[in-house]
């Protein structure tokens, strides 16, 4: 069999055909003396779930984007792990030849123990702290193979390494975890940070209703959920809507104070040649997450300097209320800009520092990058800076039914609790069946609590103080308007002057019927 051999220092250029069109990377791995096939191997796109093992032949095979931006792994536990650039994906195909060198370790001699003292069981809780952090979803991830750790305390310094790959259990967002861990380490002032990459699989029951909704939780509260937000918000109502505040703050005297309040248009512009977006700013971006509402079980975890986080304020959390503390994330660059996908994916991460809850997240609420695929953004990435939420709300209004669909799709991808009250006017004033069951799906998902009758749904609604979207009184004045026209004018640009909730405005189901209304009795 012809075989072309390929060396990973040898830099090629290429053409990139569609985007849409998926890269089908074929290869064998080959010892570099004995030229026998090299079984076992963990190849995988960095921090992803796309990945495969190498068979008796040493042959791999899997399909990635032409637009994915993450290094291409190559580990074996006898050979020197091979990283790949994502531009040269191509040359990984055909049938390829890659040849990896031996470092010397004789996977059949390694006797993996550790002693379980009471210091290795106290230094074990600490990096089980580190790497997962705190809370709900860290009590259901399990290492299934802790006695690859290895613990050095020199100074009060801890640092941990892995002789092999770490197998994780992720049982809050079913994963099964295969996490090459290069070094974590916990300082004297409390820094916790961790090197590492990661593959992905889905657990058997990766599809039960329990785990796509925490992943999908998950996702809402992550980084890359807000940074697709910024890209597809159109000013800072739409942002609001989606579950962000944003400011820029300084930091001063021991404490944040705001300085400004960007427009969304501004923080980000996008690099046309590369496809990539840059977000600018100066000082610190603060994220208020609307709705994210900070309790005991999230705990606190510290991926920088935990002096550096007491210095940037004590608090992660900001108060809205008596009875409410939403999460509070910081935001702070060492470039000029930090560079991202459509995804919401950083691609310059060494650039970017994070504090309050982005900085408490560890391994057990992380996400794949490829979570969010490139081909769920497609239909709107030509147009993403002026997606009009209160266009896609009027689509659920009318006769057209491919329209309908296309909203509800958009209203599931981008889920906000201020869509609530307008869903539950669509759903009242539907006679489309098959309309008002998705609607009625769709809010049982997102806020399982709330009854889908009208009349306690809305008593939900006003219990809960949820938060009206931005677009709510234009999008009552377009609905109401099918049943009278009047109600137009009634509603159309006057949310900011309502003394009262716009969800408390209810049609009482009475047909104008010619009688003047009753003025002054």
């Amino acid at each position: 069999m012809w075989r072309k051999y390929l060396y990973l220092v040898f830099f090629l250029s290429y053409i990139q055909s569609g985007l849409s069109q998926q890269i089908n990377l074929r290869f064998f791995l080959i010892d570099e003396e004995t030229e026998e096939p090299i079984s076992g191997a963990h190849v995988f796109v960095n921090d992803s779930s796309v990945g495969d093992i190498s068979n008796d032949e040493g042959f791999c095979e899997i399909n990635v984007s032409p637009r994915e931006n993450q290094n291409f792994i190559i580990s074996h536990i006898s050979y020197g792990t091979l990283v790949v650039d994502p531009k040269h994906y191509p040359l990984l195909t055909d049938n390829a030849v890659l040849t990896m060198k031996s470092n010397g370790v004789d996977i059949n001699a390694i006797q993996v123990t550790a002693k379980r003292s009471r210091k290795w069981k106290k230094n074990y809780e600490k990096f089980k702290e580190a790497l997962f952090g705190i809370g709900t979803p860290a009590t259901k991830c399990e290492i299934l193979n802790p006695e690859v750790l290895r613990f050095n305390k020199h100074k009060d310094t801890l640092t941990v390494n892995a002789i092999d790959v770490l197998k994780i259990d992720n049982n809050y967002l079913g994963y099964d975890i295969l996490f090459w861990l290069e070094s974590l380490i916990i300082e004297p002032d409390g820094s916790k940070y961790y090197k590492g990459k990661g593959q992905f699989i889905d657990k058997e029951n990766a599809q039960d209703s329990k785990h796509i909704k925490q992943r999908e939780k998950s996702y809402q509260n992550s980084l890359p959920h807000f940074l697709h937000s910024l890209i597809s918000s159109k000013d800072n109502t739409a942002l609001s809507d989606l579950g962000y505040e944003i400011s820029i703050d300084r930091y001063k005297k021991k404490k944040f104070n705001k300085i400004s309040v960007p427009f969304v248009q501004e923080l980000i512009k996008k690099d046309e040649a590369s496809g990539y977006y840059q977000l600018h700013f100066s000082d610190f971006l603060t994220v208020n997450h609307l709705e994210l509402i900070e309790t005991h079980t999230f705990g606190t975890q510290v991926s920088i300097s935990l002096a550096e986080q007491q210095n940037f304020g004590s608090g992660r959390t900001q108060s809205l209320g008596a009875k409410k503390q939403t999460a509070i994330s910081r935001l702070y660059k060492l470039g000029d800009y930090l560079k991202f996908d459509i995804r919401g994916n950083v691609i310059n991460k060494i650039d970017m520092r994070e504090y309050g809850y982005w900085a408490d997240q560890g391994l057990a609420t992380t996400l794949p990058v490829d979570y969010k695929k490139f081909s769920d953004f497609e239909l709107h990435e030509s147009s993403t800076s002026s997606i009009d939420t209160l266009a896609i709300f009027k689509n659920l209004v009318g006769l057209d039914d491919k329209k309908k669909e296309e909203a509800l799709e958009f209203i599931q991808d981008n889920w906000s609790s201020s869509f609530v009250a307008p869903l539950l006017d669509v759903l009242r004033l539907s006679n489309v069946e098959w309309q008002k069951e998705k609607i009625e799906k769709l809010l049982k998902q997102n806020v399982p609590e709330i009854k889908t009758n009208y009349y306690d749904a809305i008593q939900w609604v006003w219990k809960n103080e949820n938060k009206a979207a931005g677009f709510y009184s234009d999008f009552k004045a377009y609905l109401y308007s099918t049943i009278d026209p009047a109600f137009n004018k009634y509603f159309l640009k006057r949310g900011h002057q309502s003394k009262i909730r716009i969800d408390e405005i209810l049609w009482g189901g009475v047909l104008q019927d010619g009688i003047p209304p009753l003025r002054s009795p």
